[in-house]
């Protein structure tokens, strides 16, 4: 049963990159507007904890850009969904 469970999740995972993109194009809006505010806080009260905050949040935007850019503007059918005769295999 567990096995029936972890390929669900895999069929599920594949979905529309579309969707997905745009998604990550959010959230990476949101970390970024959550990390300037507090690198301006951290930076006007002295905090040293809501500067380092600020960094991770970096690292975690820097991950999401990356696989922003990853997932292309358009992905591209698969080919084993074309016909044979347009991927060239006889």
């Amino acid at each position: 049963m567990a096995a029936g469970l972890q390929r669900q999740d895999a069929v599920n995972y594949q979905g529309d990159s579309a969707a997905g993109r745009s998604s990550m194009i959010l959230a990476l809006v949101l970390i970024t507007g959550i990390m300037v505010a507090e690198i301006i806080g951290g930076a006007l009260s002295g905090s040293l904890a809501l500067l380092a905050d600020a960094g991770h949040m970096l690292a975690i935007g820097s991950a999401i850009a990356v696989r922003c850019l990853r997932l292309g503007p358009k992905a591209a059918p698969h080919p084993s969904n074309a016909p044979l005769a347009t991927t060239g295999r006889r």
